[in-house]
């Protein structure tokens, strides 16, 4: 069998920003914005020089755990831009708390 490789295809593509922790902002293909484990304190405990208000958008928030180096700005990167906030079930209680 022969493959044959076709020149029209396009990928389509994502920017990523790692900014501290474990903090990640996705612009996926579509034009959404994807937040992982928002942390972003300018001041504190878990200071990194950024605060929410440096994120492009947040359409959807993925929160690997409840540890504070994770979710320290949760709740002030949702009052900004109310994103889908997605979780494993065994942390949705906690995450409910915030």
């Amino acid at each position: 069998m022969q493959y044959q490789f076709e020149n029209n295809l396009s990928i389509p593509v994502f920017k990523v920003r790692y900014f501290a922790f474990n903090c990640l902002e996705m612009k996926l293909p579509g034009g959404k914005t994807l937040v992982i484990d928002p942390c972003l304190e300018k001041e504190g405990r878990y200071s990194c020089g950024y605060d929410e208000q440096d994120l492009e958008g947040c359409d959807y928030v993925f929160v690997n755990h409840t540890h504070g180096d994770h979710v320290k700005t949760l709740g002030k990167v949702y009052d900004r831009f109310q994103p889908l906030v997605m979780a494993h079930a065994a942390v949705a209680f906690e995450l409910a708390k915030l």
